[in-house]
């Protein structure tokens, strides 16, 4: 609350007044008297800066606006701040009812002209770009930028926003090679699994197993199973989990019989081996299979709560690389990993 409103009390009167995410209408109009107010070149600049989220720094806003002397009216009537090294509107409200109040085709035009400025500029962060790229509907930039973005941010644990950007790219798989858009489809897969977005995890899974049947890699189809295999037993599929993972060891085992038993998710699979458990029997098939880190090294799992935490419902040694969400303790004879 303190984020969006700098702890203007009028603002966080209203905003909690209208319980919801959006700004409240009578913040909004507080807010776009006070910038209609001003000349319109003033006006044009603060849209500009508007559809940048938090501050802009003094480079960017020089390179969006030319000379930012042309904010001085806005800074002294309290609108805008600005420092040294950047310039921001005084409450992130005020920026979202300025943003919010431009018709769709300025915030296109806006957005073009931010993604214009940052892609000349070195060592920016991908994520802005695609951001952008995305408001400005410019899909070629999405798909050349979101991908490695996505990576880093699940490298650095991030794994919302690397989920997200995951998506962005793939909702334009027109723009995508079938064998690229498998690779970001399984990547996606497991960025929405460490996210806790499992029916994600789960569709972008089956979507990267539907591309590497049609391009014929068994290598490649393999690891999608394999990614696959996880995703069905976390969402309570078994069943299919362990067909996925029979077909995966099949595909991946050195002189493996892609035909052989359990290929295509047969009745052996379902047959536990002798003296095994159901839950043994899962855990030995997705065992086989269970290589996320070394497929997707890019990807970070969050670090385990003081004293370790809760096991998959399979204690799956799969599952014990990556972090779960409820299940039993590990089995006797496991031990939990650091």
């Amino acid at each position: 609350m303190y984020a969006l409103t700098g702890g203007n009390p009028f603002f966080v009167t209203e905003a909690l007044a209208a319980g919801s995410d959006g700004v409240p209408a009578t913040v909004v109009d507080a807010v776009l008297a006070r910038v209609r107010a001003l000349e319109r070149p003033v006006q044009a600049a603060l849209e500009q800066l508007a559809v940048v989220p938090s501050r802009v720094e003094l480079p960017l806003a020089r390179a969006l606006l030319g000379d930012v002397t042309v904010l001085a009216d806005a800074e002294q009537i309290g609108v805008l701040e600005v420092r040294p090294d950047a310039v921001a509107f005084r409450h992130e409200l005020a920026r979202r009812a300025v943003e919010g109040n431009l018709p769709r085709s300025v915030q296109i035009e806006l957005n073009a002209r931010v993604l214009a400025a940052l892609r000349d500029r070195d060592g920016v962060d991908l994520a802005r770009i695609v951001h952008h790229a995305v408001a400005a509907g410019d899909d070629v930039a999405v798909v050349a930028h979101a991908p490695e973005a996505a990576r880093r941010a699940c490298a650095a644990g991030a794994q919302d926003q690397g989920a997200m950007l995951y998506r962005a790219a793939l909702a334009r798989r027109e723009l995508l090679a079938p064998a690229d858009e498998a690779t970001l489809a399984e990547e996606d897969a497991w960025a929405e699994f460490h996210a806790n977005h499992r029916q994600h995890g789960l569709a972008a899974a089956e979507h990267a197993v539907e591309l590497r049947e049609r391009l014929g890699d068994d290598g490649a189809l393999g690891r999608a199973l394999a990614t696959l295999a996880l995703q069905q037993w976390t969402n309570m599929q078994p069943d299919s989990a362990l067909g996925s993972a029979s077909r995966a060891v099949d595909l991946l085992r050195p002189g493996g019989d892609p035909s052989g038993p359990g290929a295509g998710g047969g009745a052996d699979h379902r047959r536990p081996r002798p003296h095994f458990t159901r839950r043994a029997d899962a855990r030995y098939q997705l065992e086989q299979v269970a290589v996320p880190e070394r497929l997707f090294p890019h990807t970070r799992r969050p670090r385990r709560p003081p004293g370790g935490g809760p096991w998959c419902a399979g204690g799956c040694a799969a599952a014990a690389s990556l972090p779960c969400r409820g299940g039993p303790s590990p089995p006797p004879g496991r031990t939990r990993p650091a």
